[in-house]
């Protein structure tokens, strides 16, 4: 393939690129990685990007090219007591819990998802995301809600419910928020308003 001179857009897309994150080449603390792994970090992130593209991700928000993998993943998701099967898509494998025809039903599922500690998200046949209320996660802020009590049943103060805190910490169902730095106490994540 001759490379002339490239004359206008058309000419200079022609060709497909593989991306190397900058930081691979000029990070100090990648200086000792190889060229050849380098270029492997490429060619894997384009395989990560057809799968975003198609909604080819598991529960956890991994998509799997080796089956061997997504059984490993699938026997994870399954001891935390969900029915769960693979699928495959453009060689790639996912992780599904459930099936629903009623968005409600399928919201249940993935707060119960979540609350098992999984990354979830819902799509539809196609393999499309669904668009959900965005998550909690360290580092949103929330409120607590009114009449919640901590993770171990105990009462909380009546100013706690007033503030806006920030959460520190979460395991599963279990988070752990603080207000200017300092730890309030550990609740439900259920019990969390998701504050803008």
């Amino acid at each position: 393939m001759p490379f002339d001179y490239f004359y206008g857009r058309d000419d200079a897309e022609q060709y497909q690129f593989y991306r190397i994150p900058k930081s691979l080449i000029t990070g100090e603390q990648f200086r000792e990685i190889s060229c050849e792994s380098k270029l492997l970090y490429g060619l894997m992130l384009d395989r990560l990007s057809l799968s975003m593209k198609n909604g080819w991700f598991d529960d956890l928000n991994r998509a799997y090219k080796s089956k061997g993998n997504a059984e490993k993943q699938l026997q994870a998701v399954k001891s935390k007591g969900f029915d769960a099967f693979i699928t495959e898509a453009g060689g790639l494998y996912k992780i599904q819990v459930g099936a629903y025809s009623q968005k409600s039903n399928a919201d249940a599922q993935l707060a119960k998802v979540k609350a098992a500690g999984f990354d979830a998200f819902i799509t539809t046949n196609s393999g499309s995301v669904v668009s959900s209320a965005p998550s909690i996660r360290v580092g949103s802020n929330v409120r607590v809600r009114s009449g919640a009590k901590t993770y171990n049943g105990v009462s909380l103060a009546s100013f706690v419910y007033s503030r806006v805190h920030q959460v520190s910490q979460i395991n599963g169902d279990r988070a752990v928020i603080s207000y200017n730095g300092t730890v309030v106490a550990a609740v439900h994540t259920e019990d969390l308003i998701l504050v803008s």
